[in-house]
């Protein structure tokens, strides 16, 4: 899987390198972070705008959007990376709040 500038996620086909599917998301700054789940079916990704999105890995279809709002005002509300926990019932991301410290969030996958 990759992503860029444009938002768009695409799956490839490791054996030959071509383009199995993609997820274009209209007006979505830079695809920072993506990751498979546990169990391989679906795909959570982060994006510029503060979004997390959770993908079904067989079509990316989107499955679910959460729009990460800071915790503190002004806050810098990006989160940078996010993975699934061991069992895939969570998702943990971080951010950068003052480009000094990190914060970290536990999130429930529903």
């Amino acid at each position: 899987m990759s992503g860029d500038g444009d938002g768009e996620l695409r799956q490839w086909d490791t054996a030959n390198w071509q383009q199995l599917a993609r997820a274009p998301v209209a007006g979505v700054p830079s695809l920072l972070n993506a990751a498979y789940s546990p169990d391989g079916k679906s795909i959570l990704a982060t994006y510029e705008d503060g979004g997390m999105r959770l993908w079904d890995a067989s079509n990316l279809k989107l499955l679910s959007l959460t729009v990460v709002e800071p915790i503190q005002k002004d806050a810098y509300r990006t989160i940078f990376h996010a993975s699934f926990t061991a069992g895939g019932l969570n998702i943990l991301t971080y951010n950068n709040l003052d480009y000094e410290s990190l914060q970290y969030r536990l999130w429930p996958v529903n």
